[in-house]
């Protein structure tokens, strides 16, 4: 089967000279895809002030066209992969949304997310000593923050410490020995990567079935403050049907039950006396279940108290995962 790889880092982090060094390394032959490649098919024009800005905006967003093009670059990969050639592509990802398509577009694909680091003193170290990075001095701090906010990897690796063939070695030994887990663990929790790099912590070869098989574990464990990011990092029941992920929407019944004015205007005000009260939002795993009997779940369940219904609601989110990654296996080519 092609692999993919997409190396992730700020601008200058050393992706590119990395990505060589990987094409040299292994034998098969990978397609480099990455981000420069994309950028460079765009008339010249686009790429200095004004129109660079609609691209990749100021360096920690990107613009319409910008989002454009990486939705092209995505989709690209993926249409390479399933021809059977391995991709390796370094990338710059502003925005959690990149992410989550990439998920969906590489679903049934060995596809591998890693995170390049490197401290900031050495981004503007090398900023400065590289005469053709002067046009963009100042992008890595103002990227630093942002590129691995919303991202989790599979392997991860430091171009401060490691020289670029030391680091594409280290890639390679945790690609032989272990499954691509990062993307679909980002697509069954989304909007928590936190949780999901707590699942990916402890180095091990584990598939994602064996991952989740422990996630309610490490869920219950975790402090508190995480434990209501996770449950607010799932949609509300009734969130804006334009505001959910196809998942979601699907497991909502949005395709299947229109639903009412007024069972909206109920779902509201019962989410709303529901936060007010615990702190975090309702989560419950739906189960094919219609909103109105969602709502009066919803209304039962106020006045539980608020440890048991923190416990409750995590578990549902961990179950929630788990039929996800069921429901995307038996979808995903054998």
């Amino acid at each position: 089967m092609a692999r993919i790889v997409i190396l992730n880092g700020v601008a200058g982090a050393g992706k590119t000279s990395i990505l060589r060094a990987w094409q040299e390394l292994n034998e098969e032959p990978y397609l480099d895809a990455g981000i420069d490649r994309f950028l460079r098919m765009l008339p010249a024009r686009y790429l200095e002030p004004p129109l660079w800005h609609d691209v990749m905006g100021r360096h920690d967003r990107a613009g319409d066209v910008g989002r454009r093009l990486m939705s092209a670059m995505h989709h690209s990969i993926a249409a390479v992969a399933r021809t059977g050639v391995s991709v390796v592509a370094d990338h710059v990802i502003l925005e959690r949304a990149w992410l989550a398509e990439c998920a969906r577009l590489f679903r049934g694909l060995d596809a591998y997310v890693v995170g390049v680091h490197c401290p900031l003193a050495v981004l503007e170290q090398r900023e400065r000593e590289r005469p053709d990075r002067q046009a963009t001095a100042g992008e890595a701090v103002r990227q630093f923050d942002v590129v691995h906010a919303g991202a989790a990897y599979d392997v991860e690796v430091d171009s401060s410490l490691l020289t670029p063939t030391a680091a594409a070695a280290a890639i390679r030994d945790h690609v032989e020995a272990c499954p691509p887990r990062a993307l679909r663990l980002l697509e069954l929790f989304e909007g928590a990567p936190a949780f999901v790099r707590r699942l990916l912590a402890e180095p091990s070869a584990d598939p994602v079935d064996t991952l989740l098989e422990r996630a309610e574990r490490v869920a219950l464990a975790m402090p508190a403050a995480e434990q209501v990011a996770l449950l607010d990092a799932h949609p509300r029941i009734g969130a804006a049907r334009g505001s959910v992920s196809a998942l979601s929407f699907h497991e909502q019944g949005y395709d299947r039950d229109a639903g009412t004015a007024e069972l909206q205007a109920r779902l509201d005000r019962l989410n709303y006396e529901y936060e007010r009260r615990y702190g975090f939002r309702f989560v419950v795993f739906v189960q094919g279940r219609p909103r109105a009997e969602i709502a009066d779940l919803l209304e039962r369940t106020i006045g539980e108290p608020r440890p048991a219904e923190l416990r409750r609601g995590l578990r549902d989110v961990i179950a929630i995962g788990r039929d996800r990654h069921n429901q995307l296996s038996q979808e995903e080519p054998t």
